[in-house]
């Protein structure tokens, strides 16, 4: 027997997941009879969320951060050097403006062994990297790192934490996804986060490309066309649908420039130099907004 209602997350992180694998069947139960969200699904603070409202006006607990960084490939699988920084970033983030989020109650899914590995080395054992969260963190909530789970998306299933960073890695001018195209696994990494979810990639590599998104962006009633049936569902169109949808709700920032840099000091320097209303980022670049109507 399937369950019809879901008790877990917010209905924003849901909304995707219920129309596209489980036929729009699945019914939010942590929405009061009078719209009300229950409090303890509120999102967290974050530069990013704290800048974007949902349709409703409220803080949304989801948010696409599109990037332009390349992946790289290791023996079989994948990496992404500079995503692992953007996933540091917003774990500090999100431990400095949440005395209430402990380091267990955030995971970090990546669907490559290689990537899980960079993000462990990133998180937990680089000296540059500890230095500077200790310095912004203190010493005592700079702890809190070493709790915070690191694993594949098969690594996380049946599991939940209160707030998912999702690194997608796959970063390419083609389109490649490889199995980030498996549809199972892709139901598993956007279910796993009951008050805040941040996925990390590009809309152009996941979208497929630029002149659907774009498509998106120009006629947002696009997103509501029929598409094919449950059953015959591709994991490659699903990711093009998850674009439409973020894009349709806004639910993205893009960032102004690939974060190539050698430490965490540069980094720093970067987002301090690039400070916007939201603090900490440079987003919707003209330059790549216009290079999506070529």
């Amino acid at each position: 027997m399937m369950l019809d209602t879901q008790y877990r997350m917010h209905p924003l992180i849901s909304e995707f997941p219920c129309a596209e694998f489980y036929g729009a069947t699945l019914r939010d139960g942590t929405v009061s009879k009078t719209g009300v969200v229950l409090s303890q699904l509120k999102p967290p603070r974050s530069r990013l969320l704290d800048g974007k409202s949902a349709a409703d006006g409220s803080q949304p607990a989801m948010l696409f951060v599109d990037h332009d960084n390349p992946e790289e490939k290791k023996d079989r699988s994948h990496l992404n050097h500079q995503e692992s920084k953007i996933v540091a970033r917003i774990v500090e983030d999100l431990l400095l403006k949440n005395a209430d989020l402990n380091g267990k109650d955030i995971g970090v899914i990546a669907p490559y062994v290689a990537q899980i590995r960079l993000l462990e080395r990133t998180l937990r054992h680089d000296p540059e990297w500890t230095d500077h969260f200790i310095r912004a963190l203190g010493e005592q909530r700079a702890k809190e790192i070493l709790d915070i789970e690191i694993k594949t998306v098969d690594g996380f299933e049946g599991r939940e934490k209160e707030v998912i960073i999702f690194s997608t890695v796959r970063n390419n001018p083609y389109g490649e996804i490889g199995f980030l195209a498996d549809r199972r696994r892709m139901n598993v990494a956007l279910t796993r986060a009951k008050r805040g979810l941040f996925v990390l990639g590009s809309i152009r590599t996941l979208g497929g490309s630029a002149q659907k998104m774009q498509s998106a962006k120009d006629d947002p009633s696009s997103l509501d066309e029929p598409g094919p049936t449950l059953r015959n569902r591709t994991g490659r169109e699903a990711w093009n649908r998850y674009m439409r949808f973020v894009v349709k709700k806004g639910l993205f920032y893009e960032l102004d420039a690939p974060t190539v840099y050698r430490n965490p000091e540069e980094l720093q320097t970067f987002f301090e130099a690039s400070k916007t209303s939201i603090g900490g980022y440079t987003f919707l670049s003209d330059t790549r907004l216009r290079s999506w109507r070529q």
